[in-house]
């Protein structure tokens, strides 16, 4: 079994891109790799789970960013969220169209 290294903030943050503020809400969120304690009062980051993160943020190909060829299948192999239909936890907003066509005022912006 390989040793696994041990970053402090300094290394996720350059490696990783995100900031302190946005480390710890992903953390909280369960959207980041969670710190593991070194110390009384200290805690790092297991170099593979920030690794690992990284690549799973990583574009796919023939997605934005991405320098890859499209796949040959119709439409790509990327799934193109908007706002309208994103549910994100981090940010606590969902969509809830169901409820909106339920109450015609509120369908037609009407509604309090």
């Amino acid at each position: 079994m390989a040793i696994d290294a041990i970053l402090r903030l300094p290394e996720v943050i350059r490696r990783a891109g995100p900031g302190r503020s946005s480390i710890y809400r992903g953390v909280a969120a369960g959207t980041f790799p969670a710190p593991v304690a070194i110390g009384l009062r200290s805690i790092g980051w297991r170099e593979s789970d920030i690794e690992a993160w990284i690549e799973s943020r990583a574009p796919k190909p023939g997605c934005y960013g991405s320098k890859a060829p499209l796949p040959a299948t119709k439409g790509g192999s990327c799934s193109r969220r908007t706002r309208k239909d994103q549910d994100d936890a981090t940010t606590g907003w969902t969509r809830n169209d169901e409820a909106d066509e339920a109450d015609p005022a509120k369908a037609a912006g009407g509604g309090s």
